[in-house]
């Protein structure tokens, strides 16, 4: 009975012309960025051997050093933010073209890091303020307080992006939810061999998506026998990062991630990104192989000390540039 009458709610609200019934993408409602349905899992494909002295370029023309000469301009630099505790609000649209020819592995994963967190920092900023409201608008709820109707299309296109049931709201809270940033850099260096494959710089597959249906996506070069899927591209990488974390927030290869990680909230109001990752053993037919690289790439790379980071009070910079020019800033 509940739930119809939400429906019927819903349905009022379509009539002033909000169209509430309509399945929001899997994403989060504030950031009004679509992350696509399919269901997939997550593997590390086509890494390239860097080659001395070659150098290759992306669609958009990006470089290693324009990209660092942009950090310097701003003051982006780790030991700063492990400092200082903020991170500069830039999202970097694409990975350096040239990135697979820098020789030096700590200077390139510097220069990854530094590209990923603030994705992944701003991902996370727009799920918490989703499950802020979400949390308001269940006390409302539970107090018998009216809900707006804005209020009511926005909390039922939630409940239909994380595929939960009206009113779950249990349910809702373990899925929306952050990806604590160590793990998800874990992943991201792990599946795009720290910004080097062919598909992160083709694709901005920072994660290895798959898609099974359809024709869109790049083609891996090697493939298992009986395997027929491509590799999932985005437009950007804050897309491929929003993606995944919807994927890890509604898949249900991910409950037991999820049932970890809201338990962590319960008991310690903070998470333990290592443990965490014995709750994606699905992402890899590697299975415990790869939770143990995961952990290892979190403890070489001392990734736990930027889950006390959040990013800085500005308006977001995009960083990106046509191909040939310097990479650019707007906002």
């Amino acid at each position: 009975m509940e739930a119809l009458q939400f429906r019927r709610i819903a349905a009022r609200a379509s009539i002033v012309g909000v169209s509430v019934l309509a399945a929001a993408s899997p994403t989060f409602a504030e950031t009004r960025s679509g992350a696509g349905g399919e269901s997939y899992r997550l593997s590390s494909l086509d890494r390239p051997a860097a080659s001395p002295g070659r150098t290759t370029s992306s669609a958009s023309g990006t470089t290693v050093e324009a990209l660092e000469a942009l950090f310097a301009h701003i003051g982006y630099h780790l030991d700063g933010v492990r400092k200082r505790g903020i991170v500069p609000r830039l999202l970097v649209r694409e990975m350096p073209g040239d990135l697979p020819a820098l020789l030096d592995v700590e200077r390139r994963k510097a220069i990854f890091i530094r590209i990923a967190l603030p994705l992944i920092l701003a991902t996370n900023e727009a799920i918490a303020r989703d499950r802020a409201r979400i949390e308001r608008l269940r006390t409302a709820r539970d107090r018998n307080r009216p809900l707006s109707v804005e209020d009511v299309r926005w909390l039922w296109q939630i409940f239909v992006a994380y595929k939960v049931a009206p009113f779950d709201f249990d349910e809702l809270l373990r899925r929306v939810d952050i990806v604590p940033p160590s793990l998800a850099i874990a992943q991201a260096a792990e599946e795009s061999g720290w910004g080097t494959s062919r598909f992160v710089r083709h694709g901005n597959a920072l994660f290895g998506e798959r898609i099974y249906r359809g024709t869109k996506g790049m083609v891996p070069s090697r493939i298992a026998k009986g395997h027929r899927f491509r590799v999932r591209s985005f437009g950007q990488l804050f897309t491929a990062v929003v993606a995944y974390a919807s994927n890890l927030n509604t898949h249900p290869a991910y409950r037991a991630f999820r049932a970890a990680r809201s338990a962590m909230r319960a008991e310690k109001g903070r998470f333990d990104a290592p443990a965490l990752a014995a709750g994606l053993e699905a992402y890899s037919e590697r299975r415990q192989a790869y939770i143990a690289t995961l952990r290892a790439i979190i403890r070489t790379n001392a990734l736990t000390e930027f889950d006390r980071l959040r990013l800085d009070s500005g308006r977001p910079r995009f960083a990106g540039a046509l191909a040939g020019d310097p990479v650019r800033v707007s906002n």
